[in-house]
């Protein structure tokens, strides 16, 4: 039997001619048994037997057995998030709040959503796992909601799941300010009752451009703005084009999260300024990434060709 579970794994027809349950090593191959042999549960299935130390094998693989082998006395409860996980259309079947393991909260957040009002205990709930809540569990916020007991530093999934709920959670003093940009980018709508310059991430600048953009004059600080999201302005506030531009803080070159280049955004979203920035680009190009210096040199190439019906814009626009 050494190379038994070699076989389970690598050979299909091997898996019924090599089967002893009297030979098989249950407390040691027990898992490596319902990991690849799940589908002959029928024929292995020994309750007397199996090592209910791996009873989380059994929610994992063979949960359309459940009522097989479902047994509360037996099955291993330090693993019971995997009821949750993996059992859940049994809820009402397996579900025991003292014996269920409350460090694996979030499990039943998670899957097991619709019975909340069952298993809700907010004695028991592991509130470090308090995210789950906001998460999975948002249409039970005036059930759950405890600014005592919620974990602030995943605040930000308050501001992405209840943001409906915002005039009820909403707390300067225990936000968790690093992750602010999700103010930004999901409770806009409440942008001047939130907003604080000196406790905004200015690291999240695109944010506050992309979601924020009609507060810009509340909100622009050039000495605090992060000038490597400068693309961002070009996209979302052209038409600001004037108050933010500057030459010696644009980030023309290659924008790594997004595999783009700055200069590219000038193009696309500020051409109507091209006479006072592309200047200003060309007095730079030297100093600027090699992409962009050959975007630049084709740029000036098209620009002195011989003058055309095509005024300077079109000829940019067809580049």
């Amino acid at each position: 039997m050494n190379n038994f579970i070699e076989l389970l794994k690598n050979h299909t027809s091997y898996r019924l001619d090599y089967w002893d349950p009297d030979k098989f090593d249950w407390e040691k191959d027990t898992w490596s048994l319902v990991r690849y042999c799940f589908e002959y549960f029928d024929i292995w299935w020994n309750p007397s037997k199996f090592d209910w130390e791996h009873s989380r094998a059994l929610a994992r693989f063979c949960s359309k057995y459940f009522e097989t082998w479902w047994d509360p006395s037996k099955y291993n409860w330090e693993q019971s998030w995997t009821l949750a996980e993996h059992c859940s259309e049994h809820f009402d079947v397996w579900w025991d709040p003292d014996k269920y393991n409350w460090g694996h909260s979030r499990a039943l957040a998670r899957f097991c959503s619709k019975y909340f009002e069952t298993w809700w205990d907010p004695s028991k709930y592991n509130w470090e796992q308090s995210w789950t809540l906001a998460k999975h569990c948002s249409k039970h916020f005036d059930i759950w909601w405890d600014p005592d007991k919620f974990n602030w530093e995943d605040s930000w999934y308050l501001a992405q799941y209840c943001s409906e709920y915002f005039d009820i959670w909403w707390d300067p003093n225990k936000y968790d300010w690093k992750d602010s940009w999700a103010l930004a980018k999901h409770c806009f709508q409440y942008f001047n009752t939130w907003w604080d310059p000196s406790k905004y991430n200015w690291q999240s600048s695109w944010t506050l451009v992309e979601y924020c953009s009609e507060h810009f004059d509340i909100w622009w600080d050039p000495d605090k703005f992060n000038w490597e999201d400068s693309w961002a302005l070009a996209e979302h506030c052209s038409e600001y084009f004037n108050t933010w531009w500057d030459p010696n803080k644009f980030n023309y070159n290659l924008i790594e999260s997004m595999n783009q280049i700055g200069i590219n955004y000038l193009f696309s979203s500020c051409l109507e300024y091209f006479d006072t920035w592309f200047p200003e680009v060309v007095k730079r190009k030297d100093s600027l990434d090699i992409n962009v210096r050959k975007i630049v040199t084709y740029v000036s190439l098209v620009l002195n060709r011989p003058v055309t019906n095509r005024s300077i814009s079109q000829k940019i626009r067809d580049l």
